[in-house]
């Protein structure tokens, strides 16, 4: 029978492991009534005291009392190895690996010193060549463009809210990185309605607006009375 956990644990989770999302509420659910049911078959890998790898299963044993299993990672490349388990292990859109994929790039390999952790097995020296990942490679390795990469690091940079809703799978990489382009069009729109003096006569539409009803809103404070009635007969038919 599994090991009961008397109280809930607090472990830190490596960055490797940061670059991919949760799993879903109803997959962690799922996997705590396994876990509940048969206990942890795979450990949880740690790397100097944070997870490195298998922390849905960790939060799965929170979540239904079992003691987590721990191994100490033994490999050589825990970036890449971080990388292969989680591309083998789930099933992820091409809009989430591209957020992995911008998270992946620039990354060192072989060497996490950057990131305050020791890259286990491997010691910086002259016969060891320290190389960043490139958004190309990045792209590559998680079978997706270079272009969808930069589009989501876009979204990290101008929109960092929009994120979780692409790690979820309620919205994709291509209609964040289009929202942001609106916004940018629309704030270029109000900024020469300020310059041309257009700016005191219709108010800046919220953010919700999308373009095209920014550009209506714009429009109709300018209409004559006789044009607006034409128009609201028009989409009346």
């Amino acid at each position: 029978m599994a090991q009961q956990s008397p109280q809930k644990q607090k472990m830190k989770i490596h960055p490797y492991a940061e670059m991919f999302p949760m799993a879903s509420e109803h997959e962690l659910e799922d996997m705590s009534k396994d876990i509940k049911k048969r206990g942890l078959l795979n450990p949880i890998i740690t790397m100097d005291g944070a997870i490195l790898d298998g922390r849905n299963r960790f939060e799965a044993c929170q979540r239904c009392g079992v003691a987590p299993r721990y191994e100490e990672y033994q490999g050589r490349d825990a970036l890449g190895d971080v990388l292969s388990w989680n591309l083998h292990r789930r099933q992820l859109s091409t809009s989430q690996r591209a957020i992995v994929a911008s998270r992946f790039a620039n990354m060192t390999r072989h060497d996490a010193s950057t990131l305050g952790v020791t890259a286990r097995g491997i010691a910086p020296t002259a016969e060891i060549r320290l190389v960043k990942v490139s958004s190309t490679e990045a792209a590559k390795m998680l079978n997706v463009s270079t272009r969808i990469v930069e589009q989501a690091r876009s979204v990290q940079r101008e929109a960092p809210e929009l994120v979780k809703e692409i790690e979820s799978g309620k919205i994709t990489v291509g209609k964040a990185d289009k929202e942001i382009r609106m916004k940018r069009e629309e704030a270029k729109a109000f900024e020469q309605m300020r310059y041309t003096g257009d700016v005191g006569k219709t108010e800046r539409p919220k953010d919700t607006d999308s373009a095209t009803l920014y550009h209506l809103k714009r429009y109709w404070g300018h209409a004559s009375k006789k044009d607006k009635q034409a128009f609201k007969e028009w989409i009346s038919k």
